[in-house]
């Protein structure tokens, strides 16, 4: 395992989602919701291979239940857009036994979830196609000593230098602010969880004897790697694609997962190459230290006429020969001479490389934004009309109205809230100018693309040069210990 896919989500009401679903899709189980009635039956999933709750010690023993503890967090939670659970997923490697990944689970849920006062439903999935993971529903409250649900926040006065109350502008009124009952919503945690899940991995791995395949908690982006990531698929999405259907997120992942894998094969070839020009240079430097020029002006035309000459089948001649060229023209617009000269050659195909990387993923990463835009502006125009018939309603009539639509009408109200933020931080709200960009972005990452391909069509030929000059060596030693046998012979003759 040389990865680490971690993701956190919350379960919104708001967003049509419960708890008791959520539970119930992760344990392949059938449960009911008696906060609204509903049955949910996961029963025909069979890649769940264990499900297990974990409890905090003073929680009460019911809720070692599923459908007790989920229940549970429904009622306690009576707002429209209450948030439910926390979700937090992971890889697990697939060089482990199932055995081995419940012991992995168990420690890391009970270090990092359930010490902390959480109640922890988990279930390890495993389609035995090589990608294990572990699904962790939490609750988003603390329990009280007495068994009791905590409030998710408190009221807390601000105190002075003296740790005395400061009155607030209201008369008989203190100052105060709300703060969180439990840490569990820092923004740290997510790194730290991260972290925990790399810690435990690669201690399990290592316990196994499994040696070099260590994970590495940091992003991409901390690692300095350019990577693109693939975009989240989700049930339906998986589900469709399934049945032979293609879609627009699918074909996306299998574009960007066909860019990565050769970009990454570039990198290595391009490594490979840096690292044999650098032990050449090495060996060139004691010549140079001693006074010897290595540098040969007429390398390009000797091994360009080594290479074309050279015998090639009949179906590959046309090959031959564009490579014969364009090994040639890559000589001579690096200047390669010597292998100091290939080496600094590698140096700047690799610089180029890496900024081309770190362009594609750039102009993605503003791609991505624009159309979550596009669509965030597309889905308030749509569900519009719809939010503006809920409010127009008399007040006894929009809880159904609102449950009837519920749906169109939470997207609406995130959509809404969206803008409302990229409003409030100066951005102009243009559609037209989202798609006008979009389309130039689009239009460069083309470009960027082409150039990419024109940098791997550089590295064969760079490979082509080092295969050459390889060859062009052997033939120097050949000549250097033929030569004497020559002379002494030509002496004889005489």
């Amino acid at each position: 395992m040389d990865f680490l896919h971690t993701r956190m989500k919350i379960v919104k009401r708001s967003a049509g989602r419960s708890a008791v679903a959520s539970a119930a899709y992760r344990s392949g189980t059938k449960l009911e919701n008696t906060w609204d009635g509903m049955v949910h039956d996961y029963t025909r999933k069979n890649h769940v291979v264990h499900s297990e709750i974990m409890l905090p010690a003073h929680a009460p023993p019911a809720y070692a239940d599923r459908r007790t503890l989920w229940n549970s967090m429904e009622w306690i939670e009576t707002d429209r857009n209450s948030q439910l659970a926390r979700e937090f997923e992971f890889s697990l490697p697939a060089e482990l036994t199932q055995e081995q990944h419940l012991q992995l689970v168990r420690g890391f849920v009970q270090k990092y979830f359930v010490d902390e006062g959480m109640c922890a439903d988990f279930s390890i999935h495993d389609k035995r196609d090589g990608n294990p993971h572990v699904h962790i529903l939490l609750t988003m409250r603390a329990i009280r000593e007495d068994g009791t649900w905590a409030p998710k926040s408190r009221l807390v006065y601000d105190l002075d230098v003296n740790g005395n109350r400061i009155p607030a502008k209201q008369k008989g009124r203190w100052k105060n602010h709300k703060e969180d009952y439990a840490d569990w919503n820092s923004r740290e945690n997510g790194a730290k969880w991260r972290a925990g899940v790399a810690e435990a991995i690669n201690t399990a791995l290592h316990e196994a004897g499994i040696e070099g395949q260590d994970v590495d908690p940091r992003t991409y982006a901390e690692q300095g790697i350019s990577r693109v990531p693939t975009i989240h698929e989700g049930a339906a999405v998986r589900a469709i694609e399934r049945k032979g259907i293609r879609t627009d997120v699918g074909d996306q992942n299998r574009e960007i997962r066909s860019w990565n894998k050769q970009a990454d094969q570039m990198e290595a070839r391009l490594a490979k190459l840096t690292g044999w020009a650098r032990y050449q240079a090495t060996e060139e430097k004691v010549l140079h230290d001693r006074g010897i020029t290595t540098a040969d002006p007429i390398l390009r035309h000797r091994l360009f006429e080594a290479v074309f000459n050279a015998t090639v089948a009949q179906n590959k001649k046309v090959k031959h020969l564009k490579d014969s060229m364009g090994m040639r023209n890559i000589m001579h617009d690096y200047d390669i001479q010597d292998a100091t000269s290939f080496l600094a050659a590698c140096k700047q195909v690799d610089t180029e490389f890496y900024q081309l990387r770190h362009d594609l993923k750039e102009t993605d990463q503003l791609i991505d934004l624009l159309d979550d835009r596009i669509q965030t502006m597309e889905t308030y125009s749509e569900r519009k009309s719809l939010y503006r018939q809920y409010q127009s309603l008399p007040e006894r009539k929009k809880a159904a109205f609102y449950e009837a639509n519920r749906a169109p009408l939470a997207h609406f109200e995130a959509a809404e809230r969206k803008l409302q933020q990229w409003k409030d931080s100066g951005e102009e709200l243009s559609k037209r100018k989202w798609q006008k960009c979009r389309k130039y972005l689009s239009q460069k990452r083309f470009v960027l693309e082409y150039t990419m391909k024109g940098k791997k069509d550089t590295i064969h030929y760079l490979e082509m040069v080092k295969h050459a000059f390889i060859e062009d060596k052997k033939r120097s030693r050949e000549n250097e210990r033929t030569a004497p046998a020559h002379r002494k012979n030509n002496e004889q003759a005489i």
